[in-house]
This record gives C-alpha cells, sequence and structure tokens, in this order.
C-alpha cells in the first residue's frame, strides 16, 4: 500500500500542531506545557475487524496499539522540560510515505 486519502487528515493535523506550537508559546510564562499527539491506525473498535490489513501503511509493518498511544501520553506528561511538541505515534507513517 503506497498512498492513501489523507489530505484531509494531514491537513487538520498541521493545523493541531500550529496550535499546539502557537499556545505553548504563550502558556509557558505560565509554566504550562502543551504538546500533542498524533497518532496512526490505532486498534479500536472504531478500526473494526480489518485493522491489520492496514499494517502495511506503517514502516514499522504492524497497527498501533492503544498502549502505544498511552506510553506517549505518559512520556509527554513526565518530560517537564517539553513543550511545543508533536509526537508522532504512527509506526513511522508521517515519515516514510
Amino acid at each position: 500500500m503506497t498512498s492513501l486519502p489523507v489530505s484531509a487528515a494531514m491537513t487538520s493535523k498541521g493545523g493541531v500542531h500550529a496550535l499546539t506550537v502557537s499556545l505553548a508559546a504563550e502558556l509557558a510564562r505560565h509554566q504550562i506545557r502543551v504538546n500533542t499527539l498524533a497518532p496512526g491506525i490505532i486498534r479500536t473498535p472504531l478500526i473494526g475487524d480489518g485493522a491489520d490489513d492496514m499494517a502495511p501503511v506503517h514502516p514499522l509493518g504492524r497497527i498501533g496499539e492503544v498502549r502505544d498511544t498511552s506510553d506517549a501520553a505518559l512520556y509527554l506528561a513526565r518530560a517537564g522540560f517539553v513543550t511545543g511538541t508533536t509526537l508522532d505515534v504512527d509506526g513511522g507513517y508521517s515519515h516514510g510515505r
């Protein structure tokens, strides 16, 4: 699988990233950190039974699990010197397409 129609999703993620950077700059003086997770295809009931069929879109060759996103969220929660970051939790999809 080399290409999916993802223009709308990538555009909206770009907007969320821009908001993350802007809010991080505005709120840093109050010691408020702002970060974002940008998940790829994660195995949830929303994806359904055909989730594994989507594995080839990720360079890591598998579907993300809920644990992958929760681990990333815990990292950002604990990383006190990280702000304004969008952390891609997508098996390399956004960088390897």
